[in-house]
Parts: C-alpha cells; sequence; structure tokens
C-alpha cells in the first residue's frame, strides 16, 4: 500500500534537516516548533516503517505532510520582515498586579470548585470499576454507548455535558496556564493542580490521554530547561534525573496498564504505535479515495468546526434547532472501522476516528489551505514566542495553545474538542477588565 522507496527516505530525511537547520538560523525561540516537527517526522517515519502492519502512505500523500512543514517554517521566516501592530497591542499586558491576583482568585477557583467536583466524580468511577464494570464495558459506560447515559455522570445528560463541554476545558485551561507561569514566574501551583486533574481524569475514565498530557508537559519543560539543567550542580542535575525518570516511569506505567490486554506485545501494535500512527494511514487511504469527504472543499468550516459546538449545544437543547456542522459530519464519517492494516499475529487491523488535524485543513481546500493553515501556525509560533524574551505569560498561554494543538493534531482536529474553549477563558482571563481590581499600570 505505497511503502517509500529509498529515494523517497531519503528526500524524507533531508526535508526534515533542511527544515530544523532553517528555523536554526531564522529564529532563536525554536525549541517548540523543532519538538512538534520531530514529533509528526518521528511518527511519520515508524508509520512507513511498516514496523507493526499497518499501511504505510504513498510518496504523494507525503507531499502533503511535506507542504504544511515547509509552510510552517516559511510562515517563521514572513513572522521576521511583517509585523502587525494591532497584534502588540493586544497581546501588551498593562497591569501585571491585576493578573498576579487573577491567578490567586483562579487556584482558588481550582481548590475550591473544581478540584472537589472532579474528586467526586473520580469516587464514583473508581467505585465502578471495582464493583460492576469490567475495563471495556466501563469505558462504554463512561460515554454513554452501553444504555445511552452514563452511570459516572449519575444517569444524568446535563450533568455529562457540563462535565465535557464545561469542566474538562477548565482542565485545559489549568494546564496552560500552569506551564505558562511556571515558565515565567517559576510557581508550579497551578501547573500542579492540572496535572493532578488530568491524572484523575485518565483514572476515572479508564483513559489515557490524561496521563499522555502530563507525560508531554513534564518532558516539555524539561527539554525547554535544558541549558539550565546543564548548569546545576552534579547533585541537583542527579536529583532531578531522579524525580524525571520516576515520573516517566509511573505514567508509562498507567499508559500501558489502564485497559490492558495483558499482552505486551498487542499492547505496544495497538496503544503505543497504532494510536500514534493511523492517522497517517487513515488519511492516506482518504486522499486515495475520490469518494471521500475530505474532497468537499469546505473552505474552512472543517478546520473551524469547534467554533458552532457551544452554540449548536445551546439551540438544540433548548430550541430544538439542531445546526448543521462539519464538525459532526466529519465525526460520522471517520466513526466508521476501517481496515488499516495486518499484522501476523494480530491479523487484519482495524481503527476508526484518527482523522488527524490533516483531514480538516486538507478538507477545507486541499493543498492550498494545508499550506496556508502551515503559514499561519508558524507566523504565530513566531510572534508568541517571542513573550519569553518579554516575559510576557499572555503570549506565552497562546503559544502553548498552538504547541498542544499541533502536538495532539496527531490524533485528531484537536481544535474541535477542549482546547478552543479554554483559548476563550484565557482570552477573558487576560483581557477582561474589572473595576474590582485597580493598580498602576505599567506597559510589559
Amino acid at each position: 500500500m505505497g511503502y517509500l522507496l529509498p529515494s523517497g527516505n531519503i528526500i524524507f530525511i533531508v526535508i526534515y534537516c533542511f527544515l530544523i537547520l532553517i528555523l536554526n538560523k531564522i529564529s532563536k525561540n525554536n525549541t517548540l516548533i523543532i519538538i512538534i516537527i520531530s514529533w509528526w517526522f518521528f511518527w511519520n517515519a515508524l508509520s512507513n516503517s511498516g514496523i507493526a502492519g499497518y499501511y504505510t502512505i504513498s510518496y504523494q500523500t507525503q507531499i502533503v505532510y511535506y507542504i504544511f512543514f515547509l509552510s510552517l517554517v516559511f510562515g517563521v521566516f514572513l513572522e521576521k520582515k511583517i509585523t502587525f501592530l494591532p497584534m502588540h497591542n493586544f497581546f501588551k499586558i498593562n497591569d501585571k498586579i491585576q493578573i498576579d491576583i487573577r491567578f490567586e482568585h483562579f487556584i482558588k477557583f481550582l481548590l475550591y470548585i473544581i478540584v472537589p467536583i472532579t474528586f467526586q466524580f473520580f469516587v464514583n468511577g473508581m467505585y465502578l470499576q471495582f464493583t460492576k464494570f469490567d475495563p471495556s464495558a466501563y469505558r462504554q459506560e463512561v460515554f454513554g454507548l452501553n444504555t445511552g447515559r452514563s452511570e459516572l455522570f449519575y444517569n444524568s445528560f446535563l450533568l455529562a455535558y457540563f462535565y465535557w463541554m464545561i469542566i474538562l476545558p477548565i482542565y485545559w485551561v489549568s494546564l496552560i496556564l500552569g506551564i505558562s507561569r511556571a515558565l515565567i514566574q517559576k510557581k508550579y501551583d497551578i501547573l500542579i493542580i492540572s496535572l493532578c486533574l488530568f491524572v484523575m481524569y485518565s483514572l476515572m475514565t479508564a483513559g489515557r490521554f490524561g496521563f499522555h498530557y502530563t507525560l508531554l508537559t513534564i518532558l516539555t519543560i524539561f527539554l525547554l530547561k535544558f541549558k539550565d539543567f546543564l548548569r546545576y550542580k552534579t547533585k541537583k542535575k542527579i536529583q532531578i534525573a531522579f524525580l524525571l525518570l520516576i515520573c516517566i516511569t509511573v505514567l508509562i506505567s498507567f499508559l500501558f496498564t489502564i485497559r490492558s490486554t495483558g499482552d505486551i506485545k498487542k499492547n505496544l501494535i495497538v496503544y503505543l504505535i497504532g494510536y500514534h500512527t493511523v492517522s497517517f494511514t487513515i488519511f492516506d487511504l482518504e486522499l486515495k479515495n475520490l469518494n471521500s469527504i475530505l474532497h468537499d472543499n469546505t473552505h474552512g468550516t472543517s478546520f473551524f468546526s469547534g467554533l458552532i459546538n457551544y452554540p449548536d449545544f445551546i439551540l438544540s437543547q433548548f430550541f430544538g434547532i439542531n445546526l448543521l456542522s462539519e464538525y459532526t459530519t466529519m465525526g460520522g464519517y471517520l466513526h466508521s472501522n476501517r481496515l488499516v492494516g495486518f499484522n501476523p499475529e494480530l491479523g487484519n487491523l482495524y481503527n476508526n476516528a484518527f482523522g488527524s488535524i490533516f483531514f480538516a485543513m486538507y478538507r477545507d481546500g486541499g493543498l492550498f489551505f494545508t499550506s496556508i493553515y502551515g503559514i499561519l501556525f508558524g507566523y504565530f509560533y513566531s510572534y508568541l514566542s517571542k513573550g519569553f524574551k518579554k516575559s510576557n505569560i499572555f503570549m506565552i498561554s497562546c503559544l502553548f495553545v498552538l504547541y498542544y494543538t499541533l502536538i495532539y493534531g496527531i490524533f485528531k482536529l484537536f481544535i474541535d474538542g477542549e482546547i478552543f474553549p479554554a483559548l476563550i477563558v484565557i482570552f477573558l482571563f487576560f483581557k477582561f477588565r474589572l473595576k474590582i481590581f485597580k493598580s498602576k499600570e505599567f506597559s510589559s
């Protein structure tokens, strides 16, 4: 099914090295974007190794990925030449004292409201797993696939919607504000709370992604702080390395024991390699299928389909009006199982849903829209990364929205879920002015 030829592998390596070299030439704050590119190229290379039996993608499909990442780097270059003054004014923090006050209130909000709500769901979830459901059935129960309702949320539709549409995005707000606060202000309080929330989220839903988010965040901080790490004394280096090793070991253990089949090889093939690479196969299959909705040319409504989720929920629940959303269209289409490979020990491999962010970008308008999105991602990444030099926590928070969107875009269109409402809350957190907080203004 379209294995890369040796010449194709050489092109693959050359393009990756070219991208990294160019980035190092034109940008200083490039650690996050190098992580993003390396992340995609690593799983792409593993996908095309055929090691797990998943169908490898054709060279024609590889071109889509090449064009996007070349556009991404071009966007970084473009930002060095063109800067819009309105962006500078928008991201300026005029009142740092008020921001510190807001952080204090947000911590109280997490500790007194979000953590207790999460903890009671966590207790109920663990009780159900130990007393009533096996792992597979419980996972279906969480999403209401057994009876249409979920016992995790006490069989209440409204409570389930409240959790998925309000509480879960708050986790992302706390994670993004937490990592930004840790890097800029050297304060880890919000970050620790957010990671605990995601750990409870994974355990109570019998899912893996909460552990995945936690592991990736810890590794990202370490890579961003690696130069500082090298300057530490040997004793402190050993302490940090030991703590990091413990955290990684624990998180990886959870990743492989949640809903484990007991078959290590199957877990590796299906959950590690499969989850991270099957989107390449699905995208390739759909790209070759001329009848696929991938070729609809939706001109932006696929990539930004998450914008309509909340209005659609309000209108459908309270007014009986259902909006025609591309999010629903793509979700329904990708929900069907597809034959995505063959493994000698496991037989035919089937999977669904993993369309990746490229499914939506390409569906909006082929290579043209894919390149436009690449330029925009690169441009905004380059501009927002200046927040490190300015110690601008608002810019860094928005930068990590882009970072997580592109990293987890390997699994799905990440902007259609919790990250978009989280971005709205982050904007309000930094830009919405409250008269009760009055303090002397000074420029960032």
